[in-house]
């Protein structure tokens, strides 16, 4: 979706709901994703890229921490996957395509406001993936944040993952009425 706002003039403004990137990065670091990774992914990989028994661990550094020195066994070869495997997917990659929508706009392309909503302890859409395509976009005044653990202690019917909350809210009207007591 944002290389079509990014490439098409007729659409003028977007809000993305709890979009992020980069593909990889969001299958590594989501609780419902992961998955796909450990059971379908990583394994048929030759060798496995498996390296803690049904799990991995690429030793991962998140932005903003100190570095750390590598010493689990099979983590180069997971960095080494998980780079190969954005360059394939660069194209459709949202951090990509982020900065054309006001921060440098495409030749003959106006700048075009968007809208970020994303929600705390996403299980589905981690946030550091979210911030991560604002940061592209350099967007921090675009966000608006749906605190989720506030809204589940209140109302313990909502779902601990805020991404079927909004879904449900945004997909079908009908359903608004359920999280309405």
């Amino acid at each position: 979706m944002s290389s079509v706002m990014a490439l098409e003039p007729s659409v003028r403004a977007a809000a993305f709901q709890e979009a992020g990137a980069t593909v990889f990065d969001m299958l590594r670091q989501s609780v419902s994703l992961l998955p796909l990774l450990t059971a379908i992914v990583l394994p048929g990989h030759v060798p496995s890229l498996l390296n803690q028994g049904t799990s991995f661990n690429e030793n991962y550094v998140y932005r903003d921490l100190p570095p750390v020195v590598n010493n689990i066994p099979g983590a180069i070869e997971l960095q080494d996957f998980f780079e190969r495997a954005e360059w394939i997917t660069i194209n459709a990659d949202p951090v990509v395509w982020a900065p054309r929508f006001t921060a440098s706009p495409l030749p003959g392309m106006p700048q075009k406001p968007v809208l970020f909503q994303m929600a705390w302890g996403d299980q589905t859409i981690p946030n550091p993936t979210v911030t991560a395509l604002v940061r592209a976009a350099n967007m921090l005044d675009n966000v608006r944040y749906y605190r989720n653990d506030i809204a589940h202690s209140i109302f313990p019917y909502f779902p601990v993952d805020p991404v079927a909350f909004l879904a449900t809210l945004s997909a079908d009207p009908e359903r608004q009425s359920l999280y309405r007591q």
